[in-house]
């Protein structure tokens, strides 16, 4: 990508040697043994650095690029899981995005809600829910139901059979805070996609969230829930963040007369988690109450917001943060 964005032009030559080394390294038993993690990440990075310099290649060895990637993305490693998703959205940039929007979805949303379905080991389908959260913006408000019911679906326990299966979840949240993110950034781009965030919001995505801050799972590795609402507090931040920024003053946050906003509930199920026993979760808590608390935007939506503001002194220097005590 440096040698591209200097005006380096690939030769022909350089391109065959290109398709010849993705070509290499799309075969498994290079990934065998103690160095397969580490081939996993490099090989990563190598596909995302030839996605990014737009290396003009045929259609085959672009569905190579596409196999190691989904192939990385089985990886129980989380670095291994990160570094393919990158590359996974790398490829949808440079090589998908000039397809037909169908053919982008059947090589994207359709493809990994499939897998995730037909996977019968959890472990291996983190990967792949992490890449569906991330899927670009014409595919997501495309098939924007289907993602979040295939992710809803794996973030919250359904029954003792997965309770103990918390690395699903915490990866179909982070999908969920992928898809608000990519959502929220796009929602300009077209004619009432303003509208159709927030009632998806609203409607679907926040009482996931909130359901998913109750997970309160144990077992031998200790309180395992507590990996489930970390994520879910960042994802509820992300949200929020999302509804803020949202044009309009007259969105229907679902206060019914009597009831409290879900934007109350939201800020109500953070700042519970500062009473749990444990220093990351309540840390957590309070960082991202605080960041909540600086949307001037929710001022309206959420209760006793002029009492919280005084506990809380949000301050907009806390953007980006991801720890308040950092010095």
């Amino acid at each position: 990508p440096v040698m591209a964005a200097s005006g380096y032009e690939i030769t022909g030559e350089e391109v065959e040697r290109l398709a010849a080394l993705v070509a290499t390294v799309d075969d498994a038993k290079y990934y065998r043994g103690k160095g397969g993690t580490i081939l996993h990440e490099a090989v990563c990075c190598l596909l995302d650095g030839i996605c990014r310099a737009k290396v003009s290649f045929q259609t085959e060895v672009v569905a190579k690029i596409d196999n190691c990637v989904s192939f990385s993305l089985r990886h129980l490693n989380t670095t291994v899981q990160d570094y393919a998703v990158t590359a996974f959205k790398s490829l949808c940039h440079t090589y998908y995005c000039t397809l037909p929007l169908e053919t982008q979805i059947e090589l994207t949303a359709v493809k990994y809600i499939k897998r995730i379905d037909e996977e019968r080991n959890p472990l291996l389908c983190q990967g792949y829910l992490l890449a569906l959260g991330c899927c670009p913006a014409n595919i997501m408000w495309a098939r924007a139901s289907e993602v979040f019911a295939c992710l809803r679906g794996k973030a919250l326990v359904v029954n003792e059979e997965n309770a103990n299966e918390v690395e699903e979840r915490v990866a179909a949240v982070k999908g969920l805070m992928s898809m608000c993110q990519t959502l929220s950034s796009s929602k300009n781009e077209g004619e009432g996609r303003g509208e159709a965030l927030a009632e998806l919001l609203y409607g679907s995505v926040l009482p996931c969230l909130l359901q998913a801050m109750d997970d309160y799972t144990i077992d031998n590795r200790g309180d395992i829930g507590s990996w489930v609402r970390q994520a879910s507090m960042e994802a509820i931040e992300v949200a929020l963040f999302a509804l803020g920024d949202i044009e309009g003053e007259d969105l229907k946050s679902q206060n019914a007369s009597g009831m409290e906003t879900i934007e109350t509930r939201a800020v109500g199920a953070l700042i519970k988690q500062s009473l749990e026993k444990i220093d990351r979760i309540r840390h957590a808590a309070f960082l991202h109450t605080r960041k909540v608390l600086s949307v001037a935007r929710l001022a309206k939506r959420i209760e006793h917001w002029t009492e919280l503001q005084a506990i809380y002194q949000p301050s907009l220097s806390d953007f980006g943060k991801a720890d308040l005590f950092d010095h």
